[in-house]
């Protein structure tokens, strides 16, 4: 976590300063296309655009590390079970690393709330239990952190923990830690590459 909350305008000072960036990811509606509780490895089907979203990542010239964040509360309802789960992350590491084909950055890590939302648990985002223990695992606590969702726990989960985000659900924008929209936002579910195109642009590095 950064020491003052981040914005677009500080990203370029923060990622020189800390050697590189941290981008979370959103399961669900963002890498894949969200099938609803208990989706099975057999349903796996990538959201478009994420070989150009990671050639605009790579284009920034930084170092990354890189996490998906996802809640499971199919677990937590009794829809579905922790093997079924791990499988459709395999899954997901091997169709997105294969299709992005890019050995320097990769999906790999998976950190999962099981919880239904009665638990009220600390994990399930927005929390930032599964962030704290992604930058300790990782190594990223002193990384500036970008996170890429479709819903508004993706993002809030981002503003708690002092990062930015990019919203590429229905309302697509950009929100930093004043929580407000900070660039134009475009409608429909449309893939982060066809809407942005240039990262370097949207992320302010010249």
């Amino acid at each position: 976590m950064t020491e003052a909350p981040l914005t677009f305008a500080t990203l370029p000072a923060a990622i020189a300063s800390g050697g590189g960036l941290f981008v979370g990811f959103d399961r669900d509606g963002t890498l894949i296309e969200d099938c609803g509780y208990g989706v099975t490895p057999e349903q796996v089907v990538l959201k478009p655009g994420l070989s150009e979203l990671y050639a605009s990542l790579c284009s920034l010239g930084y170092p990354f590390k890189t996490a998906v964040f996802t809640n499971q509360s199919a677990i937590g309802r009794g829809l579905t079970d922790w093997e079924i789960v791990d499988a459709v992350n395999r899954t997901v590491a091997l169709v997105t690393n294969q299709t992005v084909g890019a050995d320097w950055l990769t999906i790999d890590r998976f950190f999962v709330c099981p919880h239904a939302p009665d638990d009220r648990c600390a994990c399930r985002k927005p929390g930032t239990l599964l962030y704290t223990d992604a930058t300790a695992e990782i190594g990223a606590e002193d990384l500036p952190f970008l996170m890429i969702g479709d819903s508004h726990c993706d993002l809030q989960m981002a503003m708690n923990v002092g990062g930015i985000a990019i919203n590429v659900g229905e309302s697509f924008g950009r929100l930093d830690s004043s929580g407000r929209a900070v660039s134009d936002a475009y409608p429909g579910r449309l893939m982060l590459a066809a809407r942005l195109g240039d990262l370097t642009g949207v992320l302010g590095v010249k």
